[in-house]
């Protein structure tokens, strides 16, 4: 079986359709396709077989977290072929000969292992050379936006297969949404994702086995270089700026700098900060505690959802603060939290003190009693005896509310004059709540 056959099989479109499903299957595009799944995974085989396949137009979008960025998203079709070429002999095929230390978009790596493994090789450090040492730490320019089709294509023109080769070159140039057609490519395609780990791969075994940098990470276009020598790191600087250009990237000024090895190091969100007795702290960044208390103070204080719905909340964020080592700032989160749920309760409690007394200055600057003598008065006693109320049991906002609608219509046998039993037991339900919270709080 040739890669192609196996690729557009329907077994493995079926399987790869079911995995782009996940967490996507609420929008419509995605339910119309998985509604007749076999299908389109049917239809979707033959157009490749018979050569009538073309990629989609791509939808392109903004997201601003962690920071702003754009989107070109693939459409759910041609994910679905992506996804098949990708699990069954692309990423392999392109990733085979990275480097250990490239955790980008791998299946066993990712975030959690990256920041590992900067763990592991700030404490090695320490053990070879104290606190005696500096870190580059680079990030390249808009990364994906920068990366030209040609170097692209270049970087991965040892993928052996034909087809499958011809297939990541189409998609390749498919990215034309940028100022120069043959320059970027999109944020959201699964290829594009190897495509780049690939465009630097060169550069880590440079980094690597060339300038013998023990001690490196890279996550995409975020890398950190341990050496004792300040001056060695600036050559190492000047090596890769021009590795760099001849690929028509740059480094970020603003975030590319060489630092002593002591001082914090943030890397993925999180803080590292070597100590000179070889400890290790992790913490994560303060932007992102004060993002997370924002966020929690918007969802108990501003939208008011409910208790669990903001529980699930905190235990997310929680759970992302404790990998690190610094356990303080988790007890500071948890107190927040509560401190919000105490506000709230007492804003709660206020509100409804405030409620009862606003119904009851209402219909007290609304309506006055009248003489029993009188037609109105009459009426009020018959309304009060309807439902159940004796002259001696009588509540007096019930009364007052009959009064006022009375006065108001002018007509006894209005049907709005009803309104008055939803009106009183609406002021009956706000004291007991007052009552109820009071009876917690106590």
């Amino acid at each position: 079986m040739t890669i192609k056959d196996q690729v557009c099989s329907v077994k493995h479109l079926h399987k790869a359709m079911l995995k782009c499903k996940k967490g996507v299957s609420w929008k419509d595009s995605v339910a119309t396709f998985i509604n007749h799944g076999l299908v389109r995974c049917y239809q979707l085989k033959h157009r490749h077989l018979d050569g009538t396949y073309r990629i989609s137009a791509y939808i392109q979008f903004q997201v601003h977290e962690p920071k702003t960025r754009n989107i070109v998203s693939t459409r759910f079709v041609d994910r679905v072929f992506q996804r098949s070429l990708c699990d069954n002999y692309l990423t392999y095929e392109i990733q085979k000969d990275f480097i250990q230390d490239n955790f980008a978009c791998q299946v066993g790596k990712g975030n959690d292992v990256a920041r590992l493994a900067l763990l592991h090789h700030l404490h090695t450090f320490w053990l070879e050379h104290g606190t005696n040492g500096y870190v580059l730490k680079a990030d390249i320019h808009d990364y994906f936006g920068s990366t030209s089709h040609k170097v692209a294509k270049e970087s991965t023109s040892y993928v052996r297969d034909e087809w499958a080769r011809q297939e990541l070159y189409r998609i390749i140039d498919s990215f034309t949404q940028g100022e120069n057609p043959d320059v970027g490519m999109g944020l959201g395609s699964q290829v594009t994702q190897s495509v780049q780990l690939a465009v630097l791969d060169p550069l880590d075994k440079a980094i690597k086995f060339k300038a013998k940098i023990e001690h490196y990470v890279r996550y995409m276009d975020d890398f950190d270089l341990m050496h004792e020598s300040k001056e060695y790191l600036k050559l190492c600087r000047k090596s890769i700026v021009k590795h760099l250009n001849e690929k028509g990237l740059s480094l970020n000024d603003d975030k590319t700098n060489i630092q002593k090895i002591t001082q914090p190091l943030h890397f993925l969100g999180f803080s590292y900060q070597l100590h000179e007795n070889g400890r290790v702290t992790m913490k994560v960044l303060q932007k992102k505690m004060s993002k997370n208390r924002r966020k929690l103070k918007k969802m108990v204080l501003v939208k008011k959802l409910s208790r669990e719905v903001c529980d699930d909340a905190l235990q997310a964020i929680l759970a992302h603060i404790k990998k690190s080592n610094n356990r303080s700032q988790v007890t500071k989160m948890i107190h927040y939290y509560k401190k919000l749920w105490e506000e709230r309760d007492m804003l709660e409690k206020k509100t409804l003190e405030q409620r009862v007394t606003d119904l009851e200055n209402t219909v007290m600057a609304k309506t006055e009693f009248t003489d029993e003598n009188t037609e109105k008065g009459k009426a009020v006693n018959r309304g009060l005896k309807e439902k159940g109320i004796t002259k001696g049991d009588e509540n007096a906002i019930v009364r007052k509310a009959l009064m006022y609608l009375i006065r108001k219509h002018g007509d006894e046998n209005d049907p709005e004059l009803a309104d008055f039993i939803s009106y009183f037991n609406a002021v009956e339900e706000v004291k007991a709540d007052v009552e109820q919270e009071n009876h917690q709080h106590q």
